[in-house]
């Protein structure tokens, strides 16, 4: 029988130790694994070299969908190798008047397709979205264009 309260501490003890990796905090990997908290799903590869591997596959995918930019930023985009992310963040652009189709379909037909081609959650933030002053100071502070029509 699962007790309320345990799963609440369980699920408090991920989100610290998803805060700490967020940040890019360095701590023990003893005091991670006593939370219980599956920590061999955060890969210490710096995450540029994984993204750079993919670069012809999502530049076909990008024209198949009419991307006109696609910059990586965040956690994924920073070269410092103590940095781990747990998903890629995207800015992407569309080519001016492209029909995303009804409900937005592919916007997120090609989120769906970027998380297969990466096998890692995708944030995929358009452009033109951007309206909180903080987050457009940290999305150009770390973003890297990776692909331009």
């Amino acid at each position: 029988m699962l007790r309320p309260w345990a799963t609440t501490q369980s699920r408090t003890n991920k989100m610290r130790v998803r805060n700490v990796f967020n940040r890019g905090l360095s701590v023990p990997r003893d005091s991670l694994a006593s939370t219980g908290y599956n920590i061999a799903k955060y890969s210490s590869t710096p995450m540029i070299p994984l993204i750079e591997q993919k670069r012809d596959a999502v530049a076909a995918l990008c024209r198949r969908y009419n991307v006109q930019r696609l910059e990586l930023f965040g956690s994924a985009a920073s070269d410092d190798p103590g940095v781990v992310a747990n998903d890629l963040d995207f800015l992407v652009e569309f080519a001016p008047g492209e029909d995303l189709g009804p409900w937005l379909a592919h916007y997120f037909e090609f989120r769906d397709n970027l998380q297969r081609l990466f096998g890692r959650k995708v944030d995929l933030v358009m452009r033109q979205a951007l309206k909180n002053p903080y987050f457009i100071r940290e999305v150009n502070r770390t973003r890297k264009l990776f692909y331009a029509a």
